[in-house]
């Protein structure tokens, strides 16, 4: 039987290649922005060096010639010397550990999702949704949390329960365990087969807090499809506590970051 390739797919497979054209051409272009900054820097600093090999040549005396330099150098780390660290930090993380580039999608500061549309040397522009244009300092980012989700393959899913502490033994944890197993072997397009159930912690009143610990495979382009396979993952894991005699209540949370997903 032949198979075909619906409108569909083509329009959205010929836009994501424009897309990523057009990133590309906006990294580069930010690119040759910030090195064109770069160069200034270093052309104020020969031409510094100039001015006093000048100095030497005309005949002005050496110690003359070196005090007066770095008196001019001395007043202008006073004026200008903050500006200048803080562009040569924002160099070295921009190029240095190169953490996203024009169109990757970040999460930022444990808040919001953004877009990265520009990257210069004392600035980032990003985008959150369309909503939110956002002008940060590069200063104020390096120092934030920051998770490049377009370079992301997998990611943690923690789910928490409260169960009653006669209930826990190795013998209910490794029912638990085997019943999960059974569970993501069924999906392991979404689901990696690595995970862990922790119980080091006690709650009053006489309660332990479960923790379900998973990794997925993580996908920005299916960020909805990922959220209901962490609901999923939650409903197995309330199941199988269930099914070997947990008691509990749940309220289940989903915040904006698709890997940190809640369930007490």
């Amino acid at each position: 039987q032949d198979e075909f390739i619906s409108v569909f797919i083509l329009e959205e497979t010929i836009h994501e290649v424009l897309k990523d054209r057009r990133n590309l051409r906006n990294a580069l272009k930010d690119a040759a922005t910030v090195t064109a900054q770069i160069k200034n820097w270093i052309w104020w600093g020969m031409f510094m060096l100039v001015i006093l090999l000048s100095l030497f040549t005309l005949g002005v005396r050496g110690i003359d010639a070196w005090v007066g330099f770095t008196t001019f150098v001395v007043g202008l780390s006073f004026a200008f010397g903050g500006a200048v660290k803080v562009a040569f930090e924002n160099f070295l993380f921009l190029f240095g550990g190169h953490p996203f580039d024009v169109g990757d999608k970040i999460f930022l500061g444990n808040t919001k999702i953004y877009e990265v549309k520009r990257v210069a040397l004392q600035t980032t522009e990003l985008d959150h949704y369309g909503e939110l244009r956002v002008v940060q300092n590069s200063s104020v980012r390096a120092t934030e949390p920051l998770v490049n989700l377009s370079r992301s393959k997998s990611h943690w899913v923690t789910c928490d329960y409260l169960v009653d502490a006669r209930l826990v033994t190795e013998e209910f944890l490794e029912k638990v365990k085997a019943d999960l197993a059974l569970f993501l072997k069924k999906d392991p397009e979404t689901y990696q087969q690595e995970f862990r159930i922790d119980s080091y912690e006690f709650v009053p009143p006489e309660k332990i807090k479960l923790t379900l610990m998973l990794t997925m495979r993580f996908s920005f382009e299916h960020l909805n499809r990922s959220r209901i396979a962490q609901s999923k993952a939650g409903i197995a894991f309330a199941q199988a506590l269930h099914k070997h005699g947990a008691k509990y209540s749940t309220v289940i949370d989903f915040p904006e970051h698709v890997g940190s997903m809640m369930v007490k």
